[in-house]
């Protein structure tokens, strides 16, 4: 099992070294930064200058740099930015179409008849998903890091990074699941899903927001940065547990929907021919 899915993975890491897919790579790595960057040198940093008279009448004019948007705002938005939008827009590319692109290609025969050769794909195209993701979220997080003017941006940095690595393999995994399931429409399916229970849901002070993958980020953010825990929790809901737990939630909940999303792989009967 585990050699059939290297075979898969590295097939599939070598199909998607296409000029297209590395275009798509490098626009979802700079978008992010772009953002920061012009932020942070139009509306984040202002250069006043002052006319000072010393003791001897003599007139200088002084420049100094005032920082408009606080740390806390700047954090918020670079976590925002990259392991939250950027994610999630590069595996709805890569790891939602999963089993739809297959059915497509009417390759999903010769797949099912190989022994376990669903699941080896399923999981092959899971990995090469993740790397993909998660090579260009790290980049885009400590270049953003950078450029964001924050005092501590070695934190940040980190911070972005670790939360970034979670977020690819979280979201990969429920992207994955989506398509085994909604294989026809799963794009637009993830899409909603996104934005009703992964946005708006996940700000509701109820049960149910503990379910978004987006709840468990935030308070890993929080948790790691200049955030203040009781400032941030009066305006959106986040956990009250230690870091490791909240990681230890988000591998339990990937490994949970590999699971469910390959048991559907295995056992449902997809059409493999367009039906006149």
């Amino acid at each position: 099992m585990i050699q059939a899915i290297s075979h898969v993975f590295r097939f599939e890491l070598q199909r998607s070294l296409t000029p297209a897919r590395v275009l798509i790579w490098l626009a979802l790595c700079l978008f992010p930064v772009l953002l920061v960057g012009t932020l942070y040198y139009t509306v984040g940093s202002r250069t006043e200058y002052r006319s000072v008279t010393d003791e001897f009448g003599n007139e200088q004019v002084t420049a100094s740099r005032d920082q408009g948007i606080p740390d806390e705002a700047m954090t918020g938005i670079c976590f925002a930015l990259v392991p939250q939008i950027s994610c999630m827009l590069g595996l709805l590319i890569w790891a939602t179409p999963a089993v739809g692109s297959e059915l497509e290609a009417q390759t999903w025969i010769h797949l099912a008849m190989r022994p376990r050769g669903r699941s080896a794909v399923a999981l092959g195209k899971y990995g090469v998903a993740v790397l993909w993701t998660a090579s260009y979220t790290i980049i885009s997080s400590v270049l953003v890091g950078v450029l964001s003017g924050v005092e501590n941006q070695v934190e940040l940095i980190l911070a972005l990074v670790s939360i970034s690595a979670l977020s690819s393999m979280s979201y990969a995994a429920l992207y994955l699941l989506l398509g085994a399931v909604f294989f026809r429409r799963a794009s637009i399916v993830a899409v909603i899903y996104s934005l009703i229970l992964e946005g708006a849901i996940s700000f509701v002070p109820a049960t149910i927001n503990q379910a978004a993958v987006s709840f468990r980020l935030r308070t890993l953010i929080v948790n790691w940065t200049v955030l203040k825990k009781e400032e941030v929790a009066e305006v959106v809901p986040m956990g009250t547990e230690a870091p490791w737990v909240t990681i230890l939630l988000l591998v339990a909940y990937s490994v949970a929907l590999l699971a469910i999303a390959c048991f559907i792989i295995r056992t449902r009967e997809y059409p493999v021919q367009v039906e006149a």
